[in-house]
């Protein structure tokens, strides 16, 4: 699998929880990121989504310097590709990042 690998940029292995919602409906459905890079980020649900979906997303993380200011990555993302997750666990989906913004919450 790594021989077609196509991707630009180096994943991390990062567990990030990871909210999100299709653009434009309110139902938001919770997950936690796989992998992120910066061009996009892999999570599994039991949502399906479909390639193309447009997705509004937020993850969460804490500040490495002071750990007391939470981090939000809200990213306009889209849905690259989908595939069923083995033993019925729901869906691997992933995604490309179009847009973000950081925004610092807490002390600091």
């Amino acid at each position: 699998m790594l021989g077609n690998d196509r991707r630009k940029h180096t994943r991390l292995a990062l567990r990030l929880p990871l909210s999100l919602k299709r653009s434009g409906e309110s139902r938001t459905v919770s997950s936690v990121t796989e992998n992120l890079s910066v061009g996009g980020f892999y999570f599994v649900t039991e949502e399906p989504f479909a390639p193309g979906d447009r997705l509004d997303c937020t993850l969460l993380m804490l500040d490495a310097a002071y750990q007391q200011r939470l981090v939000r990555l809200c990213c306009d993302s889209q849905v690259q590709w989908v595939q069923a997750v083995g033993g019925g666990a729901g869906f691997g989906v992933g995604c490309r990042i179009l847009d973000y913004v950081v925004r610092l919450e807490g002390s600091g």
